[in-house]
């Protein structure tokens, strides 16, 4: 007999597992895959929805298994569907940035609505706190989603470190929620590794994204705001975070558009100098797990040493990436991508 604890991260799995031929087989057969081109790495083209089955996964277990915390959690699922459609939309037709944006914002604004707050402030300011949290954590998995297995199984270790936490560290509803995904995560994984047979997806990246806002601001709302705790979730997410916070100042340097595809994330640069796909995931995976270790850290102890060992993390971290290139554009691989995309949208 299965454990209640385990019953709803059992159910995620299943769920997850089952739902992933039937979507790929969908996907074959209406031919809804990313074909290759400057800005993939695969050669081939491959079903890129796989998102549905996480989404699913994660539903469908919490609100099986806890019908109840599922039911006063609504806006939650609100805003969830909707992160989720947005990117879906943009999968099969492409979506406009302003409209992406919005459905981020009002997911943002629903789990306000719903209690889940940044601890700075109950008004306005709250609000676009809110709003600011989930736009940044659910375009930063979706430009780190660039390479096999890379997102999920950074996700992996971003949830990992959410159970990881002490006791009443996350309300009950937020720790299904993270166990689930972690279960999710790990059924999708194989069909990343070691070569992607199916994508997540813009609707899948942005959905891990929001589910990870909603864990950090659940969070906020059960701990005290003490320095060590308010850091936690960014430190969860240093690596997407970073990622796509030099992925902004490298385009904005060149006078690309801030939402203009590149090829020069640290994956990228890692590839570009001879590591291998499999071998950049595990690198990637050890950072995050290393980010994810010294948040812990100063949730569980309020060592005097977490604050120079943080500092010290990111600064090896943003060095290496920037040592690497993340912060030049190849102006030639930036022109050769336009003149691409120029042709595809005619």
């Amino acid at each position: 007999m299965i454990s209640p604890v385990y019953l709803a991260p059992s159910t995620a799995f299943v769920t997850t597992a089952a739902l992933l031929p039937l979507v790929r087989a969908l996907c074959i057969r209406r031919g809804l895959v990313g074909a290759p081109g400057p800005l993939k790495i695969h050669s081939q083209p491959t079903p890129r929805l796989g998102g549905i089955a996480i989404l699913l996964g994660i539903s469908v277990a919490t609100i099986a298994t806890a019908p109840h915390l599922a039911i006063a959690s609504w806006p939650f699922f609100a805003a969830l569907t909707l992160v989720f459609v947005a990117g879906f939309v943009d999968d099969l037709r492409s979506l406009s940035p302003a409209l992406r944006l919005a459905a981020q914002c009002s997911a943002g604004a629903l789990l306000w609505a719903g209690g889940w707050r940044i601890p700075f402030d109950n008004g306005t300011i709250g609000l676009f706190l809110n709003a600011f949290l989930v736009v940044g954590f659910c375009n930063s998995t979706n430009l780190l989603d660039g390479m096999d297995a890379l997102t999920t199984g950074v996700s992996l270790v971003m949830g990992a470190a959410y159970l990881a936490l002490p006791l009443a560290s996350l309300g009950a509803f937020a720790h299904a929620v993270a166990w689930c995904l972690v279960a999710a995560c790990l059924a999708f994984l194989p069909s990343n590794w070691p070569t992607a047979r199916l994508f997540l997806g813009d609707g899948g990246s942005n959905l891990l994204g929001f589910v990870f806002a909603f864990l950090a601001l659940d969070f906020y709302r059960s701990r005290p705001a003490t320095p060590s705790a308010l850091l936690f979730p960014l430190l969860v997410a240093a690596l997407p975070l970073s990622d796509a916070v030099l992925a902004t100042l490298r385009r904005l340097r060149a006078g690309r558009p801030v939402l203009f595809g590149d090829r020069r994330h640290l994956y990228d640069r890692m590839r570009a100098v001879g590591w291998s796909v499999p071998g950049i995931a595990i690198a990637l995976y050890a950072v995050s797990a290393v980010f994810a270790g010294i948040g812990l850290y100063g949730v569980r102890t309020h060592s005097r040493l977490f604050w120079p060992g943080t500092l010290l993390a990111i600064f090896l971290f943003l060095g290496g990436a920037i040592r690497l290139g993340s912060l030049r554009c190849d102006a030639k691989v930036e022109t050769n991508v336009a003149a691409w995309l120029d042709r595809t949208s005619k």
